[in-house]
C-alpha cells in the first residue's frame, strides 16, 4: 500500500510475482516507475501495476471495483500503517477467499520490548475495530531499534473473517 520507490515491489515482480504497488507521494511514484524500468525487463514490468492513490482508496479500488484477488498486503509506512488497517473492515465481498495476509511495518514505544510490542499491536487491533489478533496466526518480528524507547516491528496476520466482509 505504501510502495515508496519500490524496495519491496520491484524485487517481488522480478521474481515473477504479480504486484500492485501504490504510493500517494507523486515523487515516490515517479521514482517507482523509473526503478521498475531500470531494474526489470519488459516481461517482468508487466507484472508490476503502479498507482498514485491514497492507501485506503487503493485497497478499495483493487478489491471492490476491480475484484482483484490479493494474497498479501505489505504496509511499509511504520509511522502510520497501523491506523490504515481500518480499511480491511468490511472491505471484502461475501465469498472472497482466501483473505489476505497483512504485513504491517510499525513502531512501538515503551520502556520494555514487551511494552513496545504490545503498543504496536494495540494500534493495529484498534484500527481493526477492537478485534483481538492471536497466535499462531499472529506473527511479530522485531525489525530494528530506532531509539531508546522505540522498536520497529513487522506484525503479520490474516484479515480476520469477523470484520472482513461487507454487509
Amino acid at each position: 500500500m505504501f510502495a515508496g520507490v519500490g524496495p519491496f515491489a520491484v524485487p517481488l515482480a522480478r521474481r515473477g510475482i504479480r504486484v500492485y504497488a501504490n504510493d500517494l507521494n507523486p515523487s515516490s511514484y515517479e521514482w517507482l516507475l523509473v526503478n521498475a524500468k531500470k531494474n526489470m525487463g519488459r516481461r517482468k514490468q508487466a507484472l508490476l501495476a503502479c498507482t498514485c492513490l491514497d492507501g485506503r482508496e487503493f485497497a478499495r479500488q483493487l478489491i471492490q471495483k476491480e475484484g482483484t484477488n490479493i494474497t498479501h498486503v505489505l504496509m511499509n509506512l511504520p509511522k502510520l500503517a497501523p491506523e490504515f488497517c481500518d480499511v480491511f473492515v468490511k472491505l471484502f465481498p461475501k465469498g472472497y477467499s482466501p483473505l489476505p495476509r497483512v504485513h504491517v511495518y510499525c513502531f512501538g514505544t515503551g520502556t520494555t520490548p514487551e511494552a513496545m510490542e504490545a503498543r504496536a499491536l494495540e494500534r493495529i487491533q484498534t484500527a481493526l475495530g477492537g478485534v483481538t489478533l492471536e497466535r499462531p496466526d499472529l506473527q511479530v518480528l522485531k525489525v530494528r531499534q530506532t531509539s531508546t524507547n522505540t522498536l520497529e516491528f513487522c506484525i503479520s496476520f490474516t484479515v480476520p473473517s469477523v470484520i472482513a466482509y461487507m454487509d
